[in-house]
Parts: structure tokens; sequence; C-alpha cells
């Protein structure tokens, strides 16, 4: 289903964001 992969893509992404914002401060 596209809706789930979209889902699972979002939620790396934000996670993905959230390291990078820790590493840069």
């Amino acid at each position: 289903m596209v809706v789930l992969w979209m889902t699972v893509h979002l939620h790396r992404t934000q996670k993905n964001c959230l390291v990078l914002n820790k590493n840069i401060h």
C-alpha cells in the first residue's frame, strides 16, 4: 500500500531531522 509506505517514509524522515538537530546543537 502506498499510504503505508508514505507513513513509514515520513516517520523515518522526521527521525532523521531530530537526529540532525541534536547533532547541530
